[in-house]
């Protein structure tokens, strides 16, 4: 799923750097280029979008895209006895282009994530964008990785 979120350095800076207690990670492990949060259980997802609320708008949308707060919903206590999600906060140099997952693979105890831009053609609309998507992987996957990247 994708959602719009703000383009914020601040937030963006936040999600990297910050250290998430429940989950014993910070969200920027490697060099590649978006941060990636692992999130297990609906203690986790709380956590982040308690950190999340701080420094981007969950309820506002793109036209034909819902908003973070409502793509969200669907990830209940239920849903994470056997699965979890990964979120990614993808800056953009527009509103233009969207972007869609490409791979995700284990390595060690690296979950690898890789996303590629959509780019329309003609010209881009001159306003950059944040962008939120979640990626659902079992919890037998899930559960292997200490370390969460993402990037094209």
């Amino acid at each position: 799923t994708l959602c719009w979120a703000d383009n914020t350095d601040t937030g963006e800076h936040a999600l990297r750097y910050t250290y998430y207690p429940i989950t014993g990670t910070y969200a920027y492990q490697t060099a590649l280029a978006y941060p990636a949060i692992g999130i297990k259980n609906a203690q986790e997802l709380e956590s982040f979008l308690s950190l999340a609320r701080s420094y981007f708008s969950l309820s506002a949308s793109m036209p034909n895209k819902e908003t973070f707060n409502e793509a969200v919903k669907k990830y209940d206590e239920a849903f994470f006895q056997e699965n979890g999600i990964v979120v990614i906060y993808i800056p953009s140099e527009s509103t233009s282009i969207g972007y869609k997952l490409t791979d995700a693979a284990l390595n060690g105890e690296e979950l690898r994530i890789s996303v590629a831009e959509i780019r329309p053609e003609g010209e881009l609309i001159q306003k950059p964008a944040g962008w939120f998507m979640t990626v659902e992987l079992p919890q037998e996957i899930l559960s292997q990785a200490n370390y969460f990247s993402a990037g094209k």
